[in-house]
């Protein structure tokens, strides 16, 4: 019989001041999947972060673990009635522990409080845990879009409606 982990983990909103733990979790991540993190091209949104995510039209939260940074979720709002999650990241020792699920649920609950009844999110095809997670969840696999990014990635889109 094998012991289940548990943590004591926390959802927060995110300020200015996580930056560098957000950006180092993404750095992470990519680094993992054999992809190269280019900062300005990547994330100006998180460079900009007090502008983007100003708690009108967007909100981005942080998953701490006994104080440190381990997963990130952002969501958006792109239409009157959608939003789009974001910048989910989650450390790699952290995955299929349903932390992950929590920081979905989280960027869900935020966008349905907007009154936003369709999201959207678009993921790397690499990112299969995260696939896995966002159909465990509710969402549905849509189509393909190539990225005119340093790595020429795909990425799958899904969409989730309330």
């Amino acid at each position: 019989m094998s012991a289940k982990t548990t943590f004591n983990s926390q959802i927060r909103l995110a300020t200015h001041n996580d930056v560098p733990s957000i950006i180092n979790i993404m750095h992470e991540v990519y680094i993992e999947h054999g992809l190269i993190f280019e900062v300005s091209q990547e994330i100006p949104d998180i460079l900009d972060f007090d502008k983007t995510y100003n708690q009108k039209s967007a909100a981005f939260f942080v998953l701490l673990v006994k104080d440190e940074i381990i997963g990130t979720v952002g969501v958006k709002i792109i239409k009157s009635s959608e939003a789009e999650i974001v910048r989910l990241y989650l450390k790699r020792d952290f995955r299929g522990l349903g932390l992950g699920y929590q920081l979905l649920e989280t960027a869900v609950d935020w966008a349905q409080e907007q009154g936003k009844n369709h999201i959207e999110l678009w993921s790397f095809t690499q990112f299969t845990q995260g696939h896995s997670l966002y159909k465990k969840f509710g969402f549905t696999q849509l189509d393909t879009r190539q990225m005119n990014d340093v790595n020429k990635t795909q990425m799958y889109g899904f969409a989730f409606s309330s």
